[in-house]
């Protein structure tokens, strides 16, 4: 039974980091192939099915924010975000602005953030 609940409560987590990950790539409103590659990767990677996929963009903003509580987690989520950022090859001044808003959020300070 705690293996199942474990499970469901992983899940989320990689739903929660792959949301953020979406918002960032539809922040500018402009979804280049690069980042439509990386962001579809992730999610094959993390071991999302399509519709744990469908779920996620659906429900996008309750996902995007569930942070991680442990602060290693936290920090990676922050790099993803910025990989997803440079995706396309420009780091765009809306997308610092959501980095370090996600940043805030969880309660880091601007110097975790991997600019």
């Amino acid at each position: 039974m705690f293996n199942l609940f474990r499970k469901k409560q992983e899940k989320n987590e990689t739903k929660a980091m792959l949301a953020g990950l979406y918002k960032f790539m539809m922040a500018d409103d402009h979804t280049s192939n690069e980042e439509s590659h990386y962001f579809w990767n992730k999610c094959r990677e993390k071991g999302l099915d399509k519709d744990d996929i469908e779920d996620m963009i659906l429900n996008c903003t309750r996902y995007s924010q569930s942070f991680p509580k442990d602060k290693e987690k936290q920090k990676l989520l922050l790099a993803e975000m910025q990989a997803m950022m440079k995706a396309d090859g420009a780091i765009k001044p809306g997308e610092v602005e959501l980095l370090k808003k996600y940043a805030a959020c969880m309660g880091l300070p601007e110097s975790d953030i991997p600019l």
